[in-house]
């Protein structure tokens, strides 16, 4: 019987959710550093993404969505109006809620930023070898279904 190689040897569940973790976060962090020059904090671009993405959202919907507090939202919110990338608004439904919506320079935004970091992807996947980008792919489908899963929650 022939014994399994180190890459063989299947890791522990604790083990991949690290190495999967840090996967993810140093891909993320490439990616936005290679766009430094939005002068946005990471909280203040994840609004951004998320209004451009969802459309206007009432305040506390938006904190949620984002994950902050409402009074750190209300700060962020502020600095996207000054600079021209949120803009309030009278809710149609109920004149007492507030939405913050996002202008067409934030889709612009957005729609940039999304586009720059796709070609940077495609730049190094054309660099791996093709059974590299084979077992990527392969991968994807099984990141599709964790994402599934981390949205519905873990159960």
């Amino acid at each position: 019987m022939s014994e399994l190689t180190t890459s063989e040897v299947p890791a522990s569940v604790d083990e991949s959710a690290e190495r999967l973790r840090i996967a993810v976060a140093r891909i993320q962090r490439a990616l936005r550093l290679s766009r430094p020059d939005h002068d946005l904090t990471p909280s203040q671009l994840e609004v951004v993404i998320v209004l451009a993405r969802r459309g206007p959202r009432r305040m506390a919907d938006l904190a949620e969505d984002v994950g902050i507090n409402p009074t750190m939202l209300s700060r962020v919110a502020a600095k996207l109006e000054e600079s021209g990338l949120a803009e309030r608004r009278v809710d149609d439904n109920d004149a007492r809620v507030a939405l913050l919506g996002p202008t067409r320079a934030a889709e612009e935004l957005v729609e940039s930023i999304r586009s720059e970091r796709r070609d940077l992807l495609r730049a190094a996947l054309e660099q791996l070898d093709p059974e590299e980008r084979r077992r990527i792919d392969d991968a994807l489908d099984a990141l599709d279904g964790l994402v599934q899963r981390l949205r519905g929650g873990l159960e």
